[in-house]
């Protein structure tokens, strides 16, 4: 559980193999919310990227040693229709292991990924990725109704040959929880 906790902290990801156990970015997230993105006119905005990927109403789990179950998400919207996603579960032998496992999955079935991006050209004063803040630290991002604290899931940098370069901070709820991806492993 100690271990579970750190990663829905997002302190570390971690994942595990037969005997083997992998830590992946320990201790690395950083609270950053002093870094503000967003705070000027040279931070460009580029619009909000919603990915409905992933919804479902029904969750069909196939575990290996049972029969199949259709299994409700709760407070699913039905007015467009029923929409299934599909869980494997090989090597799942009983119930309640495969109810436990599926959880994760209903709770994120009706989460749409958001992602947005600043860009700019970085002067004096402006935060710099990798002194300042990196993936996987928690910023602030100031949009038209207000600012908010987000996670940095990718940076990306241009340098032209006649200019200075610029920087592409995304920022979203893209990265899954600890829990989603172990349980999307074991599927």
């Amino acid at each position: 559980r100690f271990v579970q906790r750190l990663a829905d902290e997002g302190l570390m990801d971690y994942a595990t193999s037969g005997l083997r156990f992998d830590v992946f970015r320990s201790w690395s997230t950083r609270d950053r919310t002093s870094v503000v993105l967003g705070g000027s006119k040279r931070f460009s905005r580029v619009p909000v990227k919603t990915s409905t990927e992933g919804l479902y109403t029904t969750l069909l789990v196939l575990p290996s040693g049972l029969e199949p179950q259709a299994m409700p998400v709760p407070g699913a919207d039905l007015r467009f229709g029923k929409l299934d996603g599909v869980l494997t579960q090989s090597g799942v032998s009983d119930a309640a292991t495969s109810t436990r496992l599926a959880q994760a999955h209903l709770a994120d079935a009706q989460k749409p990924a958001r992602q947005e991006s600043y860009e700019y050209t970085p002067e004096e004063g402006d935060p710099i990725p990798g002194r300042d803040f990196t993936i996987g630290d928690v910023v602030t991002g100031r949009a038209r109704g207000g600012s908010a604290e987000r996670r940095v899931i990718g940076v990306t940098i241009r340098q032209p040959e006649n200019g200075g370069a610029t920087v592409r901070v995304t920022v979203g709820e893209a990265v899954l929880s600890g829990e989603v991806r172990r349980a999307k492993k074991l599927g």
